[in-house]
């Protein structure tokens, strides 16, 4: 084929993407939604090419182009040779996993020609292998499904084989040279080693201009092999890098398997790791080459060196972690435990929710592992939560820790081995960080699993947050979750086991890190549908890359009016030539066996199918028999109106279960042949148009599908039997034509021309699909590996404020239960979230998109489609303006039945609901940083950013997108479908676990049973407004008002798209307008002076310290005298001992600012605490006689 016939249509999208390279974009993510069969992989090549053309390029600053998506055999690097002008075998690289290069080497004769150094006893049974396994493959067609069973076992064995001959070759390498520079050399220059690159060509990755690989390949890394190896997720490597990801969002699904099997091979006992870190940070197990990197005043690390050993310290004495930890048999069950953990605890235990605990038991040597209620249950004990997350905090710390100290040691050592080469000439590797840390790693933990979690917490990506701090709530999309396990056994009899599962890394956070190193562009027809499980979520996407957020067609209008022009083109046979059936497959039992009835010519034919279904399914039992009767009914149903259309060829059915004749199935090959054929009778079918079936399945499917092909080639009519996951993303389903069915096709206008004469599927049958959600009721299959997708699903939706913080819990009990063969009490689902409904709607975009792969089309198109499934689509998704005319079609059925846009209510229970789940966040961010605060923990983060908040709520207690400097802070703000300037809410506790917002008015609030009881069962509306800040009384204060007009505070609570979210206004806000009135009152109408307090081991212990009176300290209170906080003074003067204690405090004035009851100012018998009502009575005037009270004092 000519080069310039490909496409015409190609240029524009190949320029939009030049262009939008050319404007200096070095990251982000652009998201390119083009439709299907827009030719969006051509027009990239040709992009690609542009950009490398070293003659007519202008793209000095593009450091390597990666072209990553799903399957293998859809990386399109036979494409790229037909637009490529440069040196394509020398610039292009296909990244194949190890085990694929080894085999396809082997193939073309690679191995037979290595020299012997290379080969022993292992490397000849794996030539033997290799053999037969080429040998199998060479047959196809003659293979049956026991040869395929045996391939993949032989594939397997290959895995294996290539990892111990790679250690082979790197023993034999180092043998005969020294450093990985002149393998290196060695490989590309000496005829008996240059074999080794075309094995593995990624040893000289860095000299490549364009990468081909998988998702899963870019997430796996380099196997090591002559100092080549490790991450490709790193700054180095993607930095000036242009990444295309084609099926962008069927890739997520590629990050979760990754990210679960990564994390589940890193489970260890997170106690057993401390207690190996606490032993040697008391031993002398460290070289002075180490010592002297960390006791240098140049990289600042011998005060972080003693912090880390004071803090481990604290830790093991605290938590008594020389004792062994052990459950009590009668007390705690001996079965497994879990521990949920994202930003607040949850427990899963057999017999209920309680807090575990261990104490110390003196007889026995040990701490004990109890339960109780809560954290006052116990006198004593020590909260097995607690524990965790100190344990966790530490590692963390640690991780970082030894990150700086590696990378002042890699620094040190590089310059040495920098000098003795200028010295002495000799060629030296230079250190990486990570040989660096394992160096270090390496005298804490001996371990091999052991060390990984370090890793895990030292992963590049989190160690520029860890630097920051983390600013922003908390959020699972970028925190990720921890689940602990508690479990005995009698391998470890004495101690019971912590064990750990940490998902530190997302598919969103992994995301954003590549956009905000790389420039990516996301091609996929389904690229923007905000399906949190279907797609990265884009909402927090937008969120953290902001302005590096694009769409393509949104910022191209050139683009945009090509597109439409060319679909306003292209389906204009769709006007006169081209008809869409949608017939929508009742789910009623009776009325699918109706009109199964109905369309038979004789109705006893109709009975034998129906007769034939009873008997199959009886058998299944009660729970599965209605649900597959249903199911053979709807195919029989189907099946009978596809034999009406004798124009068409061939009807596509997706589903989940796929047609099998072996024991246990539930949708057998025998009953569905025998449908087909009553079917055939019925319809009266000459033998050339009789139905045939046939199944496509994932394993072999290039296999089958050329073998359906031929069929369909040769005229057969078929029904393919296959399901969405099998032919979604990516997958190709076009067949030849044939000469009988000729005159039913119509020819789209088309601007490119095809390799093939192929046409589209005629038909389509989508039915259910319940394969989205992890079924939690199937306990007998439900494994660890299970839970952790549908806790990364349970996550997303409320991550994505789909779920309540309820729903969240529940769902997770559900998960952990199934996992110990509990079966689930759950009154929730997933799939009510509006994700799930979403993902759904992709999967019939993607199923459609099979229809329109050509531009030959059956004049009459008929899409089945169950009407379950219609129900659940996404209408103002499917009539996207891209989306293709079946589409829509199915869009403007949907829209006869019922609409999908939201009412006002439902627009403002989404809003509350979403209101709900920000504020769950945001109150464990403030209040985890109080709780830090009681101990003195605070870190210059930590205090900039409290500062931050204080002074942004006292200027903005509402706020619009245009005031707000940092876009940050926003997070810590909620809204609602309407501006608003107040709300009513409801909490449980002081902890502000579960939170209730609400955006209506207050008598509506009390009739919808949405108020949470109090900790003592009280049902109790807060309200966050201008009016319960008690905001007017103190501006109105002798100068307040000036003083807040000058510092630029509001004065009202403006009506503005944003407000405080709870916690920020109840803990931050209102605790800020009573410091800052306060101070100006003491201020203005004394001799005394207040300063504010910034050692971090005091912060926030106390309002104010006063000038020239050392620890003696003012805590202003802004709330009201009979409020219940107030009246519960031994509460509040116990706590105030203990701060005083913990800082070395003299004396405290604890000060109300606002007079509402009859009260006078008090002191304790050691004067330390004075207590003072208010400093402003009910007029509005400075209570004098109060301020009396501290002149004296």
């Amino acid at each position: 084929m000519e080069q310039a016939s490909y496409m015409r249509e190609s240029n524009v999208l190949a320029n939009a993407i030049c262009k939008f390279v050319k404007k200096n974009e070095k990251r982000g993510l652009v998201e390119i939604p083009l439709p299907t069969g827009f030719g969006k992989t051509h027009a990239v090549m040709q992009a690609i090419s542009m950009m490398t053309d070293r003659e007519t390029s202008s793209f000095p600053d593009v450091k390597r182009i990666i072209f990553t998506t799903t399957l293998k055999k859809n990386l399109p690097i036979e494409k790229l040779k037909n637009y490529y002008t440069g040196d394509f075998e020398k610039e292009v690289l296909l990244l194949k996993s190890n085990v694929d290069s080894l085999i396809d080497f082997h193939a073309c004769g690679g191995l037979s020609k290595i020299p012997d150094k290379f080969k022993n006893d292992d490397f000849n049974k794996m030539v033997k292998r290799l053999d037969r396994l080429k040998m199998l493959q060479a047959r196809k067609e003659k293979l049956s499904s026991d040869d395929f069973d045996y391939i993949q076992e032989l594939k397997d064995h290959a895995n294996e084989d290539e990892q111990a001959f790679r250690k082979h070759i790197r023993s034999v390498l180092r043998e005969n040279f020294r450093t990985s520079i002149e393998q290196k050399r060695a490989i590309k220059r000496k005829p008996e080693y240059q074999w080794i690159e075309r094995l593995y060509p990624y040893i000289f990755i860095d000299e490549k201009k364009v990468i081909f690989m998988t998702m899963r390949k870019l997430l796996s890394g380099l196997s090591p092999l002559a100092g080549s190896g490790n991450s490709l997720l790193t700054e180095e490597f993607l930095k000036g890098a242009i990444l295309f990801i084609d099926e962008y969002d069927a890739t997520k699904e590629d990050v979760k398997d990754e990210i679960i099997e990564e994390q589940l091979k890193e489970r260890l006992d997170l106690v057993r790791v401390f207690r190996s870190v606490y032993s040697t940070l008391h031993s002398e197990r460290f070289s002075n080459d180490l010592l002297d990197v960390l006791y240098e005043d140049d990289h600042g690390l011998q005060d972080f060196y003693k912090g880390i050993i004071t803090h481990a310290n604290e830790l093991y004495e605290r938590f008594h972690l020389g004792l062994s930890y052990r459950q009590v048999e009668e007390l705690v069950d001996r079965k497994k435990n879990f521990l949920f953990y994202d930003s607040q605890f949850q427990t899963i235990l057999e017999k209920g929710k309680y807090t575990i605990f261990a104490k110390e038991d003196n007889a026995r040597h040990r701490m004990s592992i109890i339960k109780g209620e809560n954290s006052f249950s116990i006198d004593g004990g020590v909260a097995i939560q607690d524990l965790l997350r100190k344990v966790d905090a530490f590692m963390k710390r640690f991780s970082y820790f030894v990150w700086r100290w590696a990378n002042a040691y890699m620094i040190k050592e590089n310059y040495k081995r920098t000098e003795r080469m200028a010295k002495d000439g000799i060629e030296l590797d230079k250190m990486t960080i990570d040989n660096a840390a394992y160096s270090i790693i390496d005298k804490f933990l001996s371990d091999r699993q052991e060390k990984r979690i370090i890793f895990s917490y030292y992963s590049k990506m989190n160690m520029q947050a860890m630097h920051d701090g983390q600013r922003l709530p908390y959020s699972y999309f970028a925190n990720g979750f921890t689940m602990f396990e508690l479990e005995d056994n009698d391998a470890n009899n004495d101690d019971t086991m912590m064990s750990m599962v940490k998902i530190k890394d997302t598919p969103e956070s992994i995301m954003s890190f590549i956009a905000e190193n790389a420039l990516v562009f996301a091609i996929s027809a389904t690229a923007a549908i905000p399906s949190a499980t279907g797609n990265y979520c884009r909402d927090y996407l937008k969120d953290v890359l902001k302005d590096d957020f694009h769409s393509l067609p949104e910022e191209d209008a050139q683009l945009t009016d090509y597109i439409r022009k060319e679909l306003e083109t292209r389906n204009e046979p769709y006007h006169n030539k081209i008809e869409i059936e949608i017939n929508d497959i009742p789910e009623d039992d009776d009325l699918i066996k109706e009109r199964l009835i109905s369309c038979f010519t004789d109705k006893e034919n109709a009975k034998l199918c129906l007769n034939k279904i009873e008997l199959e399914t009886s058998a299944l039992g009660e729970d599965k028999c209605p649900y597959y009767a249903n199911k053979y009914t709807r195919l029989a149903f189907v099946a009978r109106l596809f034999a009406n259309q004798k124009g068409q060829q061939t009807l596509l059915y997706l589903g989940k279960a796929l047609p099998k004749d072996s024991e246990g199935s539930t949708l057998k090959k025998a009953v569905l042949n025998y449908i087909i054929e009553i079917v055939n009778k019925d319809a009266g079918l000459e033998e050339q148009y009789m139905i045939q079936s046939a199944i496509l399945t994932s394993s072999n499917f290039d296999e089958t599908k050329e073998q359906i092909c031929k069929r369909l080639e040769n005229g057969e009519k078929l029904i393919i039997f296959s399901s969405y996951q099998t032919v979604g993303a990516g997958q190709n389903l076009q067949y030849p034509v044939n000469d009988s069915y000729r005159d039913n096709i119509v020819t789209l206008p088309h601007s490119y021309n095809y390799e093939k004469e192929e046409r589209d599927i005629d038909s389509v049958y989508l039915d259910d699909i319940t394969y989205l959600t992890e079924n939690i009721n199937d306990v007998k299959h439900f494994d660890l590996r299970r839970n952790m997708y549908h806790l990364m699903q349970v996550m997303e939706c409320f991550g994505n404020y789909e779920i309540s913080v309820e729903t969240k819990r529940e769902l997770i009990k559900a998960g952990f239960n199934s996992l110990q063969n509990i079966p689930p009490k759950c009154n929730v689902s997933l799939n009510d979230a509006q994700s799930i409904k979403l993902q759904i709607t992709r999967d019939v975009i993607q199923a459609i998109g099979r229809m329109g792969r050509t531009c030959l089309r059956n004049k009459h198109i008929t899409i089945y489609i169950y009407e379950k499934v219609l129900r659940q689509l996404d209408h103002k998704t499917l009539m996207s303006e891209f989306n293709s005319e079946e589409v829509k079609a199915i869009g403007r059925k949907l829209n006869k039945q019922e609409t999908s846009a939201y009412t006002d209510d439902k627009q403002l229970q989404l809003a509350m609901l979403r209101a709900n789940t920000i504020s769950v966040q945001v109150s464990g961010k403030i209040l985890s940083t109080v709780k830090r605060s009681f101990k003195g923990e605070w870190s210059e983060n930590d205090m900039r950013l409290w500062k931050e908040l204080r002074e942004l709520v006292l200027k903005h207690p509402t706020v619009n997108d245009e005031d707000l400097v940092d876009d940050d802070l926003r997070a810590y703000y909620i809204n609602g479908v309407q501006p608003m300037s107040k709300y009513f809410f409801s909490v449980n506790d002081n902890s502000y676990r579960n939170i209730h917002v609400w955006f209506a008015d207050e008598d509506s609030f009390r009739k919808s049973k949405q108020i949470i009881k109090d900790d003592n069962g009280r049902l109790v509306v807060h309200k966050c407004s201008e009016d319960d800040a008690r905001l007017q009384t103190l501006l109105n204060i002798k100068g307040v008002r000036e003083m807040f007009k000058k510092r630029g505070y509001a004065e009202h609570f403006q009506t503005k798209k944003y407000i405080m979210s709870p916690a920020l206004y109840t803990n931050i806000y209102k605790g800020a307008l009573g410091e800052v009135c306060g101070r100006y009152i003491i201020e203005n109408s004394t001799a005394l002076k207040l300063k504010e307090i910034q050692d971090g081991r005091q912060f926030e212990f106390f309002d104010y310290e006063i000038e020239d009176y050392p620890n003696v300290y003012i805590d202003f209170k802004h709330w009201k005298i009979s409020s219940a906080p107030y009246n519960d003074k031994d509460a509040i003067m116990t706590e105030i001992r203990r701060k005083m204690d913990k800082i070395g405090a003299q004396r405290v004035y604890v000060i109300g600012i606002l007079k509402d009851s009859e009260s006078i100012a008090n002191a304790s018998s050691d004067e330390q605490i004075i207590t003072i009502p208010y400093l402003v009575d009910k007029n509005g005037e400075i209570a004098r006689d109060m301020l009396k009270n501290i002149k004296e004092a």
